[in-house]
């Protein structure tokens, strides 16, 4: 939550639009150029040889929509399990009243 993401490519798998929609559900910025505060940029097919390139020298990672896709699951199955195991805690604290 609260990086700065650049979408840049054509994508297969969801719309630009819904990663945007994504991005911005789960508390991050999406942002149009690169610069030294981007966290990552999601590439699609045919990302711009010139923000290639920036994002390269500047030493940002560079995510496929696959490897973004797998790394939002991972994430929503932590978030998933950190509300379960807190809500077991408040049922634990609640049974014990």
């Amino acid at each position: 939550a609260g990086q700065s993401i650049v979408i840049s490519g054509v994508f297969i798998h969801h719309s630009r639009d819904e990663y945007k929609e994504l991005i911005e559900k789960n508390g991050g910025k999406n942002v149009g150029s690169i610069s030294a505060k981007t966290s990552f940029i999601l590439a699609g097919d045919n990302m711009g040889p010139a923000k290639l390139e920036k994002a390269k020298k500047l030493g940002i990672t560079i995510l496929s929509e696959d490897e973004f896709l797998k790394l939002y699951r991972k994430i929503r199955k932590i978030f998933v399990l950190l509300r379960l195991n807190k809500l077991e805690i408040i049922i634990k604290t609640h049974d014990t009243d």
